[in-house]
């Protein structure tokens, strides 16, 4: 998980340059929407990582208790800063609903999760992903077996012999 956001980063951070311009209306509803959907509540991803960080420590050394307490401020700290604070949700917020979102869509979108089902979907929404990530990471691994079996015969019909 960890590997795959840094990796999300900075394939996000190159393309940034890239960003059309948007008017500075559409950049305030976007905003907007990233507040009432949730966006910018990062501390869900932030105990993630943290979780894997002190998962991670754990594997090599037995642990500190006072170690995950530390850990968990200064990640939660680091986040804020770097994607809130710094206004890279944003930034990046403009690039994608910027480009895929029409002005009256956005609006739309505001006004969505401004509705008690919208309220309820930004705040299930982080644990339903991460549930349907961990089931489609599962079935893909049940999956392994299968693909070699398949890829071995067809291997095997054109004379590729392993």
């Amino acid at each position: 998980m960890t590997k795959t956001l840094l990796l999300l980063i900075l394939l996000t951070l190159s393309q940034l340059s890239f960003a059309e311009e948007i008017s500075a209306e559409k950049k305030l509803v976007i905003d907007e929407f990233l507040q009432v959907s949730g966006e910018l509540d990062i501390e869900q991803t932030a105990r993630a990582m943290t979780e894997s960080f002190i998962g991670i420590l754990a594997e090599n050394q037995s642990l500190d208790p006072r170690m995950a307490p530390i850990a968990a401020e200064e990640i939660g700290a680091i986040m804020r800063e770097e994607f809130v604070d710094s206004g890279f949700i944003n930034r990046l917020g403009y690039q994608t609903y910027g480009k895929y979102f029409s002005l009256s869509e956005l609006k739309d979108l505001v006004a969505f999760y401004k509705t008690p089902t919208g309220r309820k979907m930004a705040a299930r929404l982080p644990r339903i992903t991460a549930e349907k990530f961990t089931a489609g990471d599962q079935h893909a691994l049940s999956l392994g077996p299968i693909i070699e079996k398949r890829l071995m015969a067809r291997f095997r019909e054109v004379g590729i012999i392993f």
